[in-house]
């Protein structure tokens, strides 16, 4: 399973992050992306950064589904900052600058007390002209 692979690496001093990138790689190369919703829905909110953080890693369309973008939205509120911030990041490719849902959440998390996430929304906002109104 992936969540025991990647408990593994957490415990690990010496990676540099290799083998985690690793995982990307595999993900890319045709892994079923599905695997990914077991870090998402873990207890465990290192698991679940680095679930999200995985799919930020990757093309669009490989989790442009309704039930792994569903999750993502729901972690945005998540209590980690780092789950919120990675959560964001993996949504980016799905905000349209015409959607009230996509302002309506960068408008949300641009006051996030967390720097990054309140700094990734701002300028998520102004990329999709957001604030210029």
């Amino acid at each position: 399973m992936i969540e025991n692979e990647v408990l593994s690496l957490l415990g690990k001093s010496d990676d540099n992050g290799e083998e985690l990138n690793k995982i990307v790689d595999r993900f890319r190369n045709g892994c079923d992306i599905q695997n990914i919703e077991d870090l998402l829905i873990s207890q465990n909110s290192k698991l679940v950064s680095i679930g999200a953080w995985i799919l930020s890693e990757l093309q669009f369309e490989l989790y442009n589904s309704n039930s792994i973008l569903s999750r993502l939205y729901g972690l945005t509120t998540h209590r980690a900052p780092d789950v919120r911030f990675n959560a964001l990041m993996a949504l980016f490719p799905a905000f349209e600058a015409n959607k009230l849902e996509s302002k309506q959440l960068l408008e949300k998390l641009s006051k996030d007390p967390n720097d990054g996430v309140r700094l990734c929304a701002q300028s998520a906002m102004e990329r999709l002209g957001f604030g210029s109104e």
